[in-house]
């Protein structure tokens, strides 16, 4: 299957502490909430956005719901699954839900590290012996385009925070 994937990590989020001892349940940020608007501010309309089902990954989601037709759905993959899992659960995802008819999907993930960052490297380059390394950084976003499967699609753009702060 072919898409433009545009993977998105999560904002910056709150430290566990007593009263949140839970990873899944740390919220954002007030800064990670300014990074969620901030990616809605760049990225262009989607067809499906796709969300892990931790608070943070969710909260990130919000603001680019208006973005794709039928809001942010959860993929428990995007949580749970390790990189190499990832393709094929997105594979499936995707064949579940609506899709354009002739044109290639504009597809959005919002998830967590390291599992973006190591299936953005196995999309794109999965040879031993080992894939390319990427790092997404909290608040990142990356757009690739080409068939959804280790070595078929090409890294088209990286922007950290810092990147969309100087856009105009």
């Amino acid at each position: 299957m072919r898409a433009e994937l545009w993977v998105v990590r999560h904002g910056a989020a709150a430290d566990s502490t007593a009263e949140l001892p839970r990873d899944d349940d740390r919220p954002l940020t007030a800064k990670g909430e300014s990074q969620a608007r901030r990616l809605a501010q760049i990225l262009p309309e989607l067809d499906r956005l796709l969300s892990s089902p931790l608070l943070r990954a969710r909260q990130t989601a919000e603001p680019l719901a208006a973005l794709a037709p039928s809001g942010v759905e959860i993929l428990s993959a995007l949580a749970h699954a390790e990189a190499a899992e990832l393709p094929e659960a997105l594979v499936q995802a995707l064949q579940a839900g609506a899709l354009p008819g002739e044109r290639v999907p504009r597809v959005a993930i919002v998830g967590h590290e390291p599992q973006l960052s190591e299936t953005i490297g196995l999309l794109i380059a999965p040879q031993a012996p080992a894939p390319a390394a990427v790092r997404m950084r909290k608040g990142a976003v990356a757009r690739l385009a080409g068939g959804l499967r280790p070595g078929g699609m090409r890294l088209e753009l990286l922007l950290a925070q810092a990147d969309l702060k100087r856009a105009p």
